[in-house]
């Protein structure tokens, strides 16, 4: 109880140094006074290039009286002081995650770095999408006020600390999970390299360690950590700070997503509860738990395999810092370990979990949907609608040669999952096809970086989940669906991980929920771009190279048909 009071305590006085820190500063207090004290000459028509509604105008300015730029966000304004982001951000509730969703980061910007500069085109999109927030807000509001748009900042500055704060109990997590592994590796003899003691566990910043057996683990942060021999990677944990179950299953889903890792057991790092265990057996086998608890003087063995009660879990929170001697008896230190047993009628191939393969009858259709992927200038042959183009479905129709079945390819080059949706009757129900595999995602995430195009993932994930319903209601056919990826070439694509992972996320739960085969592209192109530099399988990240649709086709076939 005394450490629990003790790791309590810890957090509390983090938070409070949070919140006071953050009220003795009140960088939006200095952003107004910025904002107020600007006397540069501002245009704020047409207002279509602001993004500004008349109508909300005409309530703010005009009948209510207030300084324009006091409501509504100039670029030329942000370019003077980039730190009025703060202000701005504030009036329409952003977290600093989301701003950094839609422009990147902005802390440097609202610290009033003089480092931070910001080009005239972001700052215009940056007001653009601010504005577009504050009308819709004062637009729904039934009589909106300046001062209700102080509260709104007020409430975002608490969102901030809050998230803050999570950022830094994930830190603490870290930091306490990689000492007692460094602990335990030194106390049970198997590092060579550091020649470390076990005092030293807590204060060695060394972040690669050589390990008996030819093993290497490394610290990062992605994955934390990475257990490897030679180029192989053997195992990954990764590490949640929290008790929030969706924090935990996204850390899951990060994990999962090495797909080179071969084992058909996964072994999580994490405190949870009994309930979330069984969010974790989505794949339909069994998932047990392990609960270190510290040896007493009469026992010096784990506890047995058991779910693990809120209360257990609670009690449990302060074992990531205890300094104790962890059994030898022990498989992995100061942590709960998870093992996800598949069950007989699921495999687990490279880069793709599925049902059993299927069979298919000699006169059997297979349909490939999605964008350019699988287009692969399909649209720009001469007869597209029996053209198969020259990416993987045309692979994959030259391996079936000869087996009576047929390939057709409906993919066109830069639709989203909603033009998708669109042609579905005619691109898919009429054509009545045994076996449907759709890879849709790309460009709901493209579009939004280059025409400031969005699709919310709730709307991306229900217009996906039409197009299943239909295949299941009017259809026979079989399903198998193709996650999205990029790989980080050029150096933009990094900032579009933010949008896309969402969606990779929605695409295996759907596949979950419809009991689907589901090919793990991202990890697939990800893992391979460590045998061969990227471009040798996406010049441009994207649209996979004559390799690339090779291993599309290879593990579709193994995947889909076993083969």
């Amino acid at each position: 109880m005394a450490e629990t009071n003790e790791y309590t305590e810890d957090l509390r006085r983090i938070r409070s140094l949070l919140v006071v820190t953050s009220l003795q500063k009140r960088d939006d207090l200095k952003a107004v006074k910025l904002i107020r004290a600007y006397t540069g000459k501002l245009k704020w028509k047409p207002f279509s290039n602001m993004l500004i509604d008349a109508g909300v105008w005409r309530y703010a300015v005009e009948k209510r009286g207030y300084d324009p730029k006091c409501v509504f966000c100039h670029p030329d304004v942000l370019q003077a002081h980039p730190a009025t982001s703060l202000y701005y951000r504030g009036l329409c509730g952003l977290s600093l995650k989301a701003a950094k969703s839609y422009f990147g980061a902005v802390e440097a910007l609202e610290s009033g770095s003089r480092r931070a500069v910001l080009k005239p085109e972001k700052a215009l999109k940056m007001a653009r999408t601010y504005n577009a927030f504050i009308c819709s807000i004062i637009d729904n509001s039934t009589d909106w006020t300046l001062e209700n748009g102080n509260r709104t900042i007020i409430a975002t500055l608490g969102i901030t600390i809050d998230g803050v704060m999570r950022n830094k109990v994930g830190e603490i997590a870290e930091e306490r999970i990689r000492t007692l592994l460094v602990e335990w590796l030194v106390g049970s003899g198997l590092v060579l390299e550091p020649q470390i003691g076990k005092e030293d566990a807590y204060t060695s910043d060394c972040s690669i360690f050589e390990l008996q057996n030819g093993v290497t683990m490394q610290f990062s942060s992605e994955p934390d950590v990475a257990f490897s021999r030679g180029d192989e990677l053997l195992a990954v944990i990764e590490i949640k700070g929290g008790v929030d179950p969706a924090g935990a299953l996204e850390r899951y889903g990060a994990a999962t997503k090495h797909s080179s890792i071969r084992s058909r057991s996964v072994l999580g790092a994490a405190i949870s509860t009994s309930s979330r265990w069984k969010r974790l057996s989505w794949r339909n086998g069994s998932v047990t738990t392990g609960l270190w608890k510290r040896p007493s003087a009469s026992s010096r063995s784990c506890t047995t395999p058991r779910h693990v009660s809120a209360s257990s879990e609670r009690s449990f929170t302060t074992r990531y810092g205890s300094r104790n001697a962890v059994s030898q008896d022990c498989p992995w230190p100061g942590a709960l370990v998870a093992r996800a047993v598949t069950s007989n009628h699921h495999h687990v191939t490279n880069g793709a979990f599925a049902m059993t393969p299927l069979t298919l009858n000699p006169n059997a259709t297979i349909l490939f949907q999605g964008d350019s992927v699988t287009d692969a200038g399909r649209t720009a042959s001469l007869d597209p609608a029996t053209a198969l183009g020259e990416g993987y479905p045309a692979l994959i129709a030259k391996r079936l040669a000869g087996s009576g079945v047929t390939v057709i390819n409906r993919g066109i080059s830069g639709h989203r999952v909603y033009d998708l949706e669109a042609r579905w009757t005619e691109d898919c129900i009429a054509l009545q096809p045994d076996v449907v595999s759709i890879l849709i995602g790309i460009n709901d995430t493209w579009r939004r970086y280059d025409s400031d195009l969005l699709s919310p993932i709730p709307k991306f994930e229900a217009s996906y989940r039409r197009m299943l319903d239909r295949i299941r209601a009017e259809t026979s056919a079989k399903i198998a669906l193709l996650e999205p990826f990029v790989l980080p070439i050029p150096d933009d694509r990094v900032e579009w991980r933010e949008d896309l992972d969402p969606r990779i996320h929605a695409v295996r739960k759907l596949a979950r929920e419809y009991n689907t085969i589901l090919i793990t592209l991202d990890g697939i192109f990800a893992e391979a771009a460590t045998r061969e530099d990227m471009a040798h399988w996406a010049e441009d990240g994207v649209h996979p190279t004559a390799a690339g649709h090779e291993l599309i086709a290879d593990v579709w076939m193994k995947a889909v048909l076993g083969k």
